[in-house]
């Protein structure tokens, strides 16, 4: 359900990264497949729709942006994302009434991500077209419970489409999603590392290289 929804063709969701989901990453990942997200937390309303343009220039299949509900320039940026008729607007911690009452009637589906089954269970309430279920392995710091755990738990509990974060990399992880309910996985490191991100090599290189055992919680 959840590529039929957003319009894509794999059920892979690039994670909006503050300072690496901009215009070339967003389309390159829309444009294999995927959903591409820009990262637009902490852009103001000239740099957004600067952002949503470039996008647009880049790739002519759907897109989202993900937006901070406690933004001072939230008002305005939901007016761009509504008039510019993106396809996706996502968010995460904090109240998401203004995002919904002006998405919804716009035709622009909500994806948000939560970390709980409560949270899982009044997003849908409020109205999301889909969600992310993202265990404390994910980048969202939304969650202290593990994917493999919260994942199948917020799928009993919802009967909108579910979409894993949190430790997801590769076809292995998919399969793993699938199996425990999800209908598609949204990554964000394995994609810093991509020839579009603009993160330094020297920085994707860091990444490649550690082991399982060098992985912190900070």
């Amino acid at each position: 359900r959840i590529t039929e929804r957003l319009g894509i063709t794999h059920p892979i969701i690039q994670g909006a990264m503050a300072g690496v989901s901009f215009p070339p990453l967003v389309a390159a990942v829309s444009n294999a497949g995927g959903l591409g997200l820009l990262g637009a937390g902490f852009m103001n309303p000239e740099e957004l729709q600067i952002a949503i343009r470039q996008t647009r220039e880049l790739t002519d299949k759907p897109f989202g942006v993900n937006v901070l509900p406690d933004n001072p320039n939230l008002d305005p940026m939901m007016d761009i994302i509504v008039q510019q008729k993106v396809a996706v607007v996502s968010y995460g911690i904090g109240d998401p009434k203004k995002i919904i009452q002006k998405a919804k009637p716009a035709g622009v589906l909500c994806l948000p991500t939560v970390g709980a089954v409560k949270h899982a269970i009044k997003a849908e309430t409020d109205g999301a077209d889909a969600l992310i279920a993202q265990g404390t392995e994910a980048g969202g710091h939304c969650s202290y419970v593990a994917t493999m755990v919260v994942v199948p738990k917020v799928v009993d509990h919802v009967r909108i489409p579910v979409v894993a974060a949190g430790g997801f990399c590769d076809a292995r992880g998919l399969v793993a999603a699938l199996a425990l309910g999800a209908e598609g996985i949204s990554m964000g490191t394995r994609f810093i590392v991509t020839k579009e991100s603009p993160v330094a090599e020297a920085v994707k290189q860091y990444y490649i290289q550690r082991n399982e055992d060098e992985t912190v919680v900070t």
